[in-house]
């Protein structure tokens, strides 16, 4: 594996900016190469938004190439991770043609929306040896911290 694991982003809307937040801020250990949406402007918008992000801490930006069919995204041997933000009735499928491609996936909640697709998804993983992690970002929010510590 290289020095950097290498990121794409399948789905470019309103959660995929937090994915973008944290690849900048862990610049010395992972950069985004690639962004699929099927509405290619948000893939460019949101391209630009990690290029200037990047670019405020003072780090040069490699090639991003925008995608508008992730299957063409994930025959890219050069990507170790895949994350996935789409609207949830694809992720299931989504993370399973990605581990079938060889990819490890953080997918965004719910990781599924049948406990059958979660299985199929957790047996994927384990036959194909990649990584599975689901995304739950919300137990930062001050709300909810606020409640764990009240419990």
């Amino acid at each position: 594996m290289a020095d950097k694991l290498r990121f794409g982003i399948i789905g470019c809307g309103r959660v995929s900016p937090k994915h973008v937040e944290a690849l900048v801020n862990n610049f010395s250990k992972a950069e985004l190469v690639a962004l699929c949406d099927l509405q290619e402007e948000k893939a460019h918008e949101l391209k630009h938004r990690y290029a200037e992000q990047l670019e405020t801490k003072g780090f040069d930006v490699l090639e991003i190439t925008t995608y508008t069919d992730y299957l063409q995204m994930l025959s890219r041997p050069d990507i170790d991770v895949v994350s996935i933000a789409t609207y949830s009735g694809t992720h299931a499928r989504i993370a399973l043609d990605a581990m079938q491609a060889g990819k490890h996936v953080i997918v965004e909640k719910p990781m599924a929306l049948s406990t059958v697709d979660a299985q199929q998804m957790i047996d994927v993983a384990k036959t194909t040896g990649r990584k599975l992690t689901v995304c739950h970002q919300n137990r930062f929010n001050p709300p909810v911290r606020k409640l764990r510590e009240a419990l």
